[in-house]
């Protein structure tokens, strides 16, 4: 497995940590990652897994605070109808929103904003389908929130990654109404069920963030939490 794909703080990771996970738990399920202050310092394993638990507390380390969420939901008749607020609407991403779209995704996803390119590039995956790559507009045609969604054919089933609303745009109900309309538009392709991620989270916070409390009411169902592990190394 190269470097690359171990790369917890990339744009590609976040967009699909599913292959980086499987891989690390198959081939290195004690992995020291480089932080980005160069310290070496995390280890990812999947926590239910007693065995490794066990393996990682007798090395000396010790489970982070910080963990991603995963969770599904299954997409049946009762999925509410999307109702937007007056001035917003949903639609395909288009070429002239490219721009606007990748700075957006920063500040309102929790995420490092990918270069031009870097989108590109994931809009050339063998994956991609721009009917799917879905962006909310307010009335100046201004992107104000966006989802991926990604069609597992192979297994009939959809991740949502990345999503999310600008700062400015948030607790208006636009977060929640994006989720129906990607399950509603899901469902007239035939797909019956629906998987998110969630990361950023610490068990030390008190109460949901914004992103947790929209999965909440809309109905997503917990699949696992996957906690980081730590050690702080002298690494040369």
């Amino acid at each position: 497995m190269s470097s690359k794909n171990k790369d917890l703080f990339s744009f590609e990771f976040n967009q699909d940590p599913y292959p980086t996970f499987k891989n690390l738990r198959e081939n290195e399920p004690i992995h020291l990652a480089k932080m980005k202050n160069g310290q070496y310092t995390w280890v990812v394993t999947k926590y239910e897994d007693a065995t490794r638990v066990e393996t990682l507390e007798a090395r000396g380390y010790t489970k982070h605070t910080w963990y991603m969420y995963s969770g599904s939901i299954e997409l049946d008749d009762s999925i509410p109808n999307p109702l937007f607020p007056q001035g917003f609407m949903v639609r395909p991403i288009n070429s002239n929103d490219l721009e606007q779209k990748v700075n957006i995704m920063g500040g309102s996803a929790g995420l490092t904003a990918p270069m031009m390119e870097v989108y590109q590039r994931l809009m050339s995956s063998p994956t991609y389908k721009q009917e799917l790559d879905l962006v909310i507009v307010d009335e100046e045609d201004q992107i104000v929130g966006f989802a991926n969604v990604w069609h597992d054919t192979a297994n009939n089933i959809a991740n949502i990654e990345p999503f999310g609303t600008a700062p400015s745009h948030r607790r208006k109900g636009l977060a929640t109404n994006l989720l129906y309309e990607c399950m509603h538009r899901l469902r007239k392709m035939g797909i019956s069920k629906l998987y998110i991620n969630h990361g950023g989270l610490w068990t030390l916070d008190p109460e949901p963030d914004d992103a947790m409390r929209v999965y909440i009411k809309v109905g997503f169902q917990l699949l696992g939490n996957m906690f980081v592990w730590y050690k702080v190394c002298e690494c040369s």
